[in-house]
């Protein structure tokens, strides 16, 4: 469940940096089509769905922030 995850995404305001395999990518926001959240799964994933592929695909999935406490918000990093 792992293998196809990134190494990093960053929020960057009006985009996200993600970085795998030492390629580094600015996706904006509006070619993100869809957002996939699994929380069934362990560790908990996040694929995106891209309007129009990058040179990391048309899915991007990694893992998102941990949080300690089960049914609490995730943390709003501005």
């Amino acid at each position: 469940l792992v293998f196809d995850w990134v190494d990093e995404v960053r929020d960057d305001d009006d985009a996200l940096v993600v970085k795998n395999s030492g390629i580094e990518e600015r996706i904006t926001l509006k070619n993100i089509i869809n957002v996939g959240y699994s929380q069934m799964t362990t560790p908990e994933r996040i694929t995106l769905t891209l309007r129009d592929p990058c040179p990391l695909g048309k899915e991007i999935t990694f893992m998102p922030l941990m949080r300690f406490r089960v049914f609490s918000r995730a943390p709003d990093h501005r």
